[in-house]
């Protein structure tokens, strides 16, 4: 059975650069970016632990630890409430939930 009957022709048709690519050369195309996004994501997942750390460490001598919680002054509503919504899935059983929330934040916080 062909990967395009889970995919769609439409799925993949972004990967066409002339009219006569062929359907098997769209689909190889989309393996390949695959891979590449698969290559990429033991770096992006470094940085994105060295990022969240970097913050922390830089605003936690300003503004001290109260920077990361849903009374920061410094932060938009919507980053309080991905804390709050964060705090809320915490394993009690840690002892330092402070760090646990730092990992638990997204890239995009």
């Amino acid at each position: 059975m062909s990967l395009l009957k889970f995919l769609s022709l439409e799925r993949i048709e972004s990967y066409r650069r002339v009219a006569s690519d062929s359907e098997g050369l769209l689909l190889a195309r989309y393996l390949w970016n695959i891979a590449l996004c698969e290559a990429c994501y033991p770096t992006l997942s470094l940085f994105e632990v060295a990022l969240r750390n970097a913050v922390d460490h830089a605003l936690v001598p300003v503004y001290g630890h109260v920077w990361l919680s849903e009374t920061s002054s410094m932060l938009k509503p919507t980053e309080k409430a991905e804390i709050l919504k964060n705090k809320l899935k915490l394993n009690p059983a840690y002892a330092d939930n402070r760090n646990q929330l730092i990992v638990s934040l997204t890239l995009g916080f």
